[in-house]
């Protein structure tokens, strides 16, 4: 459960940093399509400089539905990756705009919580098993107690008596009834 919420947490952190690098791709193609003197040269003089601010293995792609490829990053990420795309319109131009980054990161977290867990569980229940022994233990010593002092008990000596614990509970209950038998024998 635990690993699951963790995977569904990065998961989606993620997909939210992708989902503003769009935002802020878009708001760079809307500026430049809505600037009447940018050129085609400056846009991807914008579009280097946005993926240039990007980590190096972010992947980004933007297209001019009408056209060809205006941008792309050289790094692509290798095995699975997030993607996100997008279509939109700025300066009268339809964009398609393809973001991706690397899972290996959330793939290295959740294989070191992984790790973590399978060699703490065993701790775990070693603990967990001493306390129980212990706790059983120091719970049913006064049974013990009281099944030795019965055991002392002769049949001909019907004089001695269960030692009675001052805890007030069902044992001291228990004792003091074998005690009352014990008198009247």
């Amino acid at each position: 459960m635990l690993w699951c919420s963790l995977r569904d947490s990065l998961l989606t952190s993620t997909q939210e940093e992708l989902a503003v690098r769009a935002t802020s791709l878009r708001a760079v193609l809307s500026e430049q399509s809505s600037d009447r003197n940018a050129s085609e040269g400056s846009l991807r003089e914008e579009l280097i400089e946005f993926g240039s601010a990007l980590p190096s293995d972010f992947s980004v792609e933007v297209r001019d539905l009408g056209g060809p490829s205006l941008f792309r990053t050289k790094s692509t990420p290798r095995n699975r990756s997030v993607e996100q795309i997008e279509t939109g319109q700025a300066g009268g131009r339809s964009y398609q705009i393809k973001l991706a980054m690397p899972l290996a990161p959330v793939g290295q977290i959740l294989l070191r919580l992984s790790r973590i867990l399978l060699f703490s569980i065993p701790f775990a229940v070693l603990a967990a098993s001493l306390g129980g022994l212990w706790l059983g233990k120091r719970a049913l010593k006064p049974v013990t107690e009281m099944a030795f002092a019965a055991k002392a008990i002769g049949s001909g000596d019907l004089s001695s008596r269960l030692p009675v614990p001052a805890s007030r509970d069902e044992l001291s209950l228990l004792a003091q009834m074998w005690n009352e038998m014990l008198g009247r024998l």
